[in-house]
């Protein structure tokens, strides 16, 4: 029920798995639906886990095997923006993406003015290797059920 990212290899034709990464995040967010998203760029996994709040956990690459070296969250406040609304969660992390130093992280279920009319923000890498706080949020028309992040690329 947490979920898991499988990577493989290619041997002789045929698909090894190789590594099965778990979310560290579990047994704060049970049921995350852990690799719902998935983006890789060089040696940089960005994996999602949408479910409630949300959040993003990144791997790298270290030899042959992906290790867990970071996690981004945004607090609550960020992703519900209505007064009255419950704030149940985002999907913070539905939908993640690279460009370049950035990753771009989807949270269709932002709640601002109407219900889950979505936020997209994006993260940069700074030259130490670290993550910045989101620098940038782009909102959706303020329609109810709108859904804007559900998808980034």
């Amino acid at each position: 029920a947490y979920g898991a990212v499988y990577v493989f290899d290619l041997v002789d034709g045929v698909w090894l798995e190789r590594q099965r990464l778990t979310d560290p995040g579990s047994a704060t967010w049970p049921h995350g639906y852990f690799g719902s998203s998935l983006a890789v760029q060089g040696d940089t996994m960005a994996a999602g886990a949408s479910r409630s709040t949300g959040h993003v956990a990144l791997f790298v690459r270290t030899g042959r095997d992906w290790v867990y070296a970071d996690q981004l969250t945004l607090d609550e406040s960020a992703l519900c923006m209505m007064p009255y609304a419950d704030c149940y969660g985002a999907s913070f992390g539905e939908a993640v993406a690279f460009d370049g130093p950035h990753l771009i992280v989807g949270a269709p279920e932002t709640e601002y003015e109407v219900r889950d009319a979505g936020t997209v923000h994006v993260f940069t890498r700074t030259a130490s290797g670290a993550w910045s706080a989101p620098d940038d949020v782009a909102r959706g028309p303020r329609r109810s059920m709108h859904r804007f992040g559900s998808s980034v690329s």
